[in-house]
């Protein structure tokens, strides 16, 4: 018994200190992402203890304005639209590192620089699933509509951190910001044409 309190207060801690260095990241994008820089932290570590958190988080959220009483709306609505901001992201994720290593190679060259591309890309995704979580805790809120565009300077504050190569910098951040902010938006659509009734 007590190892299993052991392991969930250390799993706990670990998530609050990845959400740590995120908050970091997005208030001050080139000091969080030099705190990044110092530690190999495996992708599937970052995945489990702060990508999947967020999501769930996300996923909850929508259900948050319904619970406090400022919206109408049906469960299985919520319920779907949920699943939607959950899958849209989890796919996003796969689907960027897919394109981006298709089209810089450089990004394969070696299990690290894979691993640092992965984690940019879970990072950036962190912060939009963020600006999700406020949009849907405060609906109607017009700031929170233009916040994803900082997302694409959140990125190109990491540019260091991925050590890209002076001849690919602008096309590699220009081919994320438009992965980033492109793909979930599409997925969503998508997602929402097969779910015509539902949504």
């Amino acid at each position: 018994m007590v190892i299993c309190i052991n392991f969930a207060i250390q799993i706990v801690y670990e998530i609050f200190m990845f959400f740590g260095k995120l908050l970091k990241l997005l208030v001050s994008p080139n000091v969080g992402w030099a705190g990044f820089d110092k530690y190999s932290i495996p992708n599937n570590l970052l995945l489990s203890k702060l990508f999947y958190p967020c999501l769930a988080i996300l996923a909850i959220s929508k259900f948050i304005p319904f619970i406090c009483g400022y919206m109408e709306m049906e469960l299985r609505v919520m319920i779907v639209s949920a699943m939607i901001d959950f899958i849209k992201y989890f796919v996003a994720f796969f689907m960027i590192s897919f394109l981006i290593t298709g089209l810089f190679k450089f990004t394969t060259e070696s299990e690290n620089t894979t691993n640092r591309l992965n984690n940019y890309i879970v990072l950036n995704l962190s912060i939009l699933v963020i600006i999700n979580i406020l949009k849907n805790l405060v609906p109607g809120f017009p700031i929170f509509d233009l916040l994803p565009v900082y997302v694409a300077y959140v990125a190109y504050c990491g540019r260091n951190y991925m050590e890209i190569p002076s001849d690919k910098e602008k096309s590699f951040i220009t081919s994320m910001a438009i992965f980033l902010l492109g793909v979930p938006l599409s997925l969503k659509y998508v997602f929402e044409l097969m779910l015509p009734n539902m949504c």
